[in-house]
Formats: structure tokens, sequence, C-alpha cells
């Protein structure tokens, strides 16, 4: 059994693992009642620690498809490895202790993960590499502690074959003006860069799989808060990719978003996925479950998805309140914020609800209103015969088309409120 510490004392294996057992306790206690189905919030999790295989699967996956995309495109590898300097390094060869080394805030573990952040960003920052086209160029990276708990990384990088001179040239010219003391080693020649980059990432793993007992390996993540792997956005969100729950491949996501067959929204103030349309813009793919929380007495909160025959049931006392123009539903004597948007998928909104949320949108143009969300209603309620008008692509609303295109779309709103609106975004 490896016995390696990575720096970290008894003190530290012990907050960390209690940290990690409370976390599992929690989200392996806590259910949401879906039905007459209890599904523990463990489920909705993907972590390293918890549902680990799940984890170790996307991580697996997410590497594999870069890879694929790199080799799509023609794209040759450049493995890249950054050692730390001596002043963040407490002792040599993990043995003797280092005269060099700076005890401070500023050479711990942490603080040493994001000087190797920086360096790293500013050596894509770099104009043989910053000038390469996005779809042409992607990377993934991981950190590793040494045994004395100072952090390196190794990064796999993909750039076109005809530019990969130029890319390792300016890359040794920035180490050897910047960074002269630093070590570094670049290699172009790996057959296989992934098997050689997961076989870093994979060994941080080993101890999660089958219920081994976490080593100090893994702890050493969590005690420093650092995360492993990190990739470029070359790829689909992970938000996107996770929400439609592996239904499709990151590649084949990703051709699909920049091909508009798919189209997803998200709330204004979160940026989180609410729904995710197909072509038609008509039948969602997904759209999300709004869950509330209800407050209890003695303060604990408690995810219960909140329903008529619940309100009914409990005599909870509810009603709807406007406070700075934000509506807010009263539940108890506690304020829970409202969407601005329905809960239900626009194409399951009954006639009337539909068209009084079409209607409020048009007494509240203003700068954060959501344009796309209004196309999308307004083709709806044509679709259903509601209001007369011709049906126009979602893509096409936007804040930035030409005068003559707002003209066409919104005069039909001949409303005096309207117009001087319109007219206050054309001028400005």
């Amino acid at each position: 059994m490896n016995t390696t510490t990575y720096g970290l004392d008894k003190y530290d294996i012990k907050q960390a693992t209690q940290k990690i057992e409370k976390q599992k306790a929690f989200l392996n206690k806590h259910y949401i009642r879906v039905g007459s189905k209890d599904i523990y919030l463990s489920e909705f999790t993907k972590n390293a620690y918890i549902n680990s295989d799940r984890y170790i699967a996307e991580v697996n996956h997410r590497v594999w498809s870069l890879y694929h995309y790199a080799n799509n495109n023609n794209l040759k590898n450049i493995f890249l490895t950054i050692t730390l300097p001596s002043e963040y390094h407490p002792k040599i060869k993990n043995k003797y202790k280092n005269p060099k080394f700076i005890d401070d805030s500023d050479h711990t573990p942490k603080a040493g993960a994001r000087e190797l952040s920086k360096i790293y960003k500013r050596l894509l920052d770099l104009r043989a590499y910053r000038n390469i086209d996005k779809s042409d160029k992607c990377y993934f990276r991981v950190y590793e502690p040494h045994k004395d708990g100072t952090p390196h990384l190794h990064s796999s990088i993909f750039v076109p074959i005809d530019a990969i001179d130029d890319v390792v040239a300016s890359f040794q010219n920035f180490f050897d003006i910047n960074y002269p003391g630093l070590q570094i080693k670049i290699e172009t020649n790996i057959n296989n860069p992934v098997a050689y980059l997961m076989k870093y990432i994979l060994k941080t793993f080993d101890d999660l799989r089958d219920d081994k007992e976490i080593t100090a390996l893994s702890l050493w993540y969590t005690t420093h808060k650092i995360t492993r792997f990190y990739t470029s956005r070359t790829l689909v969100s992970l938000d996107i990719y996770r929400v439609l729950g592996g239904r499709y491949s990151l590649i084949e996501l990703t051709r699909m978003y920049k091909d508009q067959e798919i189209s997803v929204f998200l709330e204004p103030d979160t940026r989180k996925v609410i729904e995710v349309f197909d072509r038609n813009m008509c039948i969602p793919i997904w759209t999300r479950r709004y869950i509330q929380q209800e407050f209890k007495p003695n303060k604990k909160v408690k995810l219960k998805y909140l329903k008529k025959d619940d309100i009914a049931s409990k005599n909870l006392q509810v009603r709807f309140t406007d406070l700075d123009g934000n509506r807010f539903k009263v539940l108890n004597n506690q304020l829970i914020p409202i969407s601005k948007y329905p809960v239900k998928p626009i194409c399951k909104q009954t006639d009337m609800n539909l068209y009084n949320h079409f209607k409020k949108m048009d007494q509240s143009l203003n700068l954060n209103f959501d344009i796309k969300h209004y196309g999308l209603v307004k083709n709806e309620l044509i679709n259903r015969g509601l209001i007369d008008g011709d049906i126009i692509s979602v893509n096409q609303y936007s804040f930035e088309f030409d005068d003559i295109f707002w003209y066409n779309l919104f005069f039909s709103y001949r409303d005096n409120n309207w117009v001087q609106k319109i007219e206050y975004y054309l001028v400005s």
C-alpha cells in the first residue's frame, strides 16, 4: 500500500476524510419524492468521491472526445510538463529539507496551482497560439502532486501540423525569457497522447473504485481545493451535455449545436439551462424541473416539489406579491422568487396562460428583455391560430439586427408604448 502522504499531516487527512464522509452521508440521506419514488440526492451528483464511476467515465469521455476532435481536424499534439521552481518545494527528493523553500501563504500547494494556472494562461495568450482559429486548436490539462505535495502540470495541446514548429519555438522562448529557472518539458513525438495523459489522470482515481479506502493522493485535491482536470471550451458546454443524460456524445452534441439542430435557453441570472429544443423549436428535448424550498419552523430546509394536493392537505397558506418589480410566492410567511418564465414548457401551456404571458411581455420591454423567448412564444401562438403573423426563426430575434428588420418585425404593434421603446433602442 502506498503510504506517501503528499505533504499532508494527520490533521489534514482527518479533516479531508471527515468532509467527504459528511458529504456522502448528507447526499445518501436526503431525497426528493417524485410520485411514489424517492430519488436520493447522491444520484444527481457527479463527483470524484460520490458516484465516482460516473465521474471517471465522464472524464474519460471528455478526453477521448477532444482527441477524436483533434484527429478529425488533423491536429498534432504538443505534450507539456511544467514544474514549479525550488521555492515551492519543501523537500529535496522527498527526504531532505529544502533551504530554498519559502514557507508562507504564497508558496502553498494551492498557491502553486494558481501560479501554474497563470503561467499556462500566459502561454495560451502567445501570438503563435492565439492566432490559430478556435476550431483548429484544443487542449486538456491535469494537476498532479509531487510526493512532497507540490503540484505540477501536464497538458496536451493540439494545433495544426504546419503551426507546430512556430508554437513550440514560441513556448520555449517564452519560458527562456520569463521563467529561466522553471523546469519544463516539451514533447511532440508521443504516439498516443491520450493514453499518456490518462495515465496521470486515472492514477488519481485508482483508490476511488470498488469502494477502496481513499488515499492521501485523492485527499490532497480535497484539502487544497485543486481541480484535477481542465479542458478547452472546444466542445459544447458540459451543462448541456449533462442535462441530456448522455443521450448524445459530446462530439455529436457539438455538431448539432453548431448546425442549430438544437436550441438552448438559459436562466438569465444563473445561466443554468432551462430548456433544450429541437430544430422546429416546438417540442422540448429536455425541460428543467423546478424545485421549491419548503421552510420548516426549525429552520431546516427540505427539498420538495410543491403540488396543489400538498398545499391543500397541509393547509399551507400561499399567496403572491410583487416587490421591486419581481413576482414572489408567499408560503408560510416566506418569500419564494418565481421565475419570469412559465414553469411548464411553452408547447404545454394553455391558450389563455400563454396568451396572457405574451401580452405581459408586450409591456415589459427593457434592457433585460429576452427577445428569443419572446419570439418562441409568438411562434407558438401563431401556430395555434391565436394571433396573426408569419413564423420567424427564433435565431433572427435579436437586439442587434438592423433598423429595417426591427420595423418589419414589430411595426404591427402600433401601440405608442411599443413604438417609443423600439425607437429608444434604435437611437441608442
